[in-house]
């Protein structure tokens, strides 16, 4: 059975590590997370997507009530998750002018 991979990245230049970090699932688990992962996305107020830097202005209500659904959503459906992190006088050292 294939697997897919959603990976992003911390972004930004800032701190002292560059991080990779996703998940991986299977096309159905996927599907399936997609559904619950929007229904949390659109309870009242609606949100467009979860991104941390805007969550950070949510109200203690919606932290308290959407932060535990995502992670619940996370538990159910994905099959594995990974992280990498790297120095960035490392990471600008072997990918300069990349």
């Amino acid at each position: 059975m294939p697997i897919r991979a959603y990976i992003d990245d911390s972004g930004g230049g800032v701190g002292p590590v560059f991080v990779l970090a996703g998940y991986i699932a299977t096309a159905e688990q996927w599907a399936a997370f997609s559904d619950e992962w929007q229904a949390i996305l659109d309870m009242k107020p609606a949100v467009k997507r979860f991104k941390m830097s805007e969550a950070a202005n949510w109200s203690d209500q919606q932290w308290k009530e959407r932060l535990p659904l995502f992670y619940r959503a996370i538990e159910n459906h994905v099959a594995a998750g990974l992280s990498l992190t790297i120095p960035y006088d490392e990471f600008r050292r072997v990918f300069r002018g990349i």
